[in-house]
């Protein structure tokens, strides 16, 4: 599994950007962006709490292509 992305959104929704955006906010009052960061946060905290994976092991499972980039993702979240 990889992390999900926007992109990969409107490319599922046949939806620009500006469109999906929009019927998020309308909708959930929240931008897909900060969805889509909830939703992979949730699946890595699910890694880390329900397997005996390394941080590592969890970085290359959801996708990230360095451990660097994967740390500072956490942290920010």
């Amino acid at each position: 599994m990889h992390n999900i992305a926007v992109t990969d959104v409107i490319k599922i929704t046949n939806l620009s950007r500006r469109q999906l955006e929009r019927k998020f906010l309308n909708t959930i009052f929240s931008g897909i962006g900060k969805e889509i960061h909830l939703v992979n946060m949730n699946h890595i905290k699910n890694l880390l709490f329900l397997t005996d994976l390394t941080m590592q092991e969890i970085a290359l499972e959801t996708g990230f292509t360095s451990f660097d980039y994967f740390s500072r993702y956490f942290k920010q979240i």
